[in-house]
């Protein structure tokens, strides 16, 4: 006779019964009681980003790939390792403008967002132990965790992680406890929490290559969080392959899903930055990488098209196509 406890989690016992109905922040992306990673490169716009979408995300609005889940937002805290009181407030008041906030929504996000700016301000979630050299947490950790519980907080960000700890984060051993002890607080609290991380020096660097070898320290941080992004704002040597012009480069953010333990993992989503501001919104236009063939192709079917050009003419203008083919306006074209 198998005793009490195997029969309470036989894989048989869970045949029979109903599975719990699982809690989203983003569908298909974050859920309750799971790390995420977003990591980019410095001028990326991770921490506007994550702004915006705890501002939207307390208005229960979908927003561009963080999809709302139809009931009733709850609260999101962010603690901001780099900025300060000034620099958040500008931020803030960018995003009324770019979101046109009405005062209804002001009164809702009031509720619901609160940020801490703690530019200057020594905060050391985990550290490690002189005597046995184990990750231990500390005394900010569980301050930090009884708040999230008491204001019943289901949206935690730290930006960014670095701020955050002491440790060594080429060690894969003491990354994974770290993450590990994040990760407990979330399963305790019942919250999500998103980590936002700098890509390390080198590597790849373009839209295309871009991937989660890219984020910077141990492989521990990416293997053990639930979903990894990464952000790549667009360069000018790669902007005409994406079908823009190389003037307005700058205004281009990738954001790609490279692990997702709960939906598909590869998507990508565009964001256009206000260059004025700083906010950052999801484009309307969702770009699509061109090989060089086919922006030959799009050239040299534009040529043709202008039939008053004599044959002569329509060949020079395919030479001009085939050897100035990054010099293209593709605007034009597409």
């Amino acid at each position: 006779e198998a005793p009490d406890w195997w029969h309470k989690h036989s894989v048989g016992n869970m045949l029979r019964i109903e599975a719990p109905v699982r809690q989203w922040v983003w569908r298909g992306v974050l859920r309750q009681g799971k790390v995420m990673i977003l990591s980019g490169s410095g001028g990326s716009s991770k921490s506007y980003l994550m702004l915006g979408a705890a501002v939207q995300y307390a208005l229960n609005n979908s927003w561009g790939p963080f999809e709302a889940c139809g009931d009733n937002a709850d609260r999101a805290l962010l603690l901001y390792g780099e900025e300060d009181k000034d620099d958040v407030h500008d931020r803030v008041r960018a995003l009324r403008h770019s979101f046109m906030l009405t005062d209804d929504d002001i009164s809702q996000i009031e509720r619901r967002v609160a940020v801490l700016p703690l530019r200057g301000t020594n905060v050391e979630l985990a550290k490690l132990d002189p005597v046995d050299q184990q990750v231990i947490v500390t005394e900010q950790l569980r301050r930090l965790e009884a708040r999230i519980a008491e204001y019943k907080v289901k949206l935690v960000i730290l930006d960014p992680l670095a701020m955050f700890h002491s440790l060594e984060e080429n060690d894969n051993v003491v990354i994974a406890s770290l993450v590990r002890e994040l990760d407990a607080v979330c399963m305790r609290c019942n919250c999500a929490m998103v980590v936002v991380h700098h890509f390390g020096k080198g590597g790849a660097l373009t839209a295309r290559e871009v991937s989660e070898q890219n984020v910077r320290g141990a492989s521990a941080l990416v293997a053990h969080a639930r979903t990894v992004i990464v952000m790549h704002r667009l360069q000018r040597d790669e902007a005409t392959s994406w079908g823009v012009e190389e003037a307005s480069h700058s205004r281009w953010v990738m954001f790609k899903i490279v692990k997702n333990n709960y939906g598909p993992t590869g998507l990508t989503h565009w964001f256009e930055v206000d260059e004025t501001s700083g906010a950052i919104k999801p484009s309307q236009t969702q770009l699509t990488y061109l090989n060089a063939a086919s922006i030959r192709d799009a050239a040299r079917a534009h040529a043709d098209e202008q039939e008053t050009l004599t044959d002569s003419e329509q060949r020079k203008a395919r030479e001009r196509a085939d050897a100035e083919v990054r010099h293209w306006g593709l605007v034009e074209f597409f």
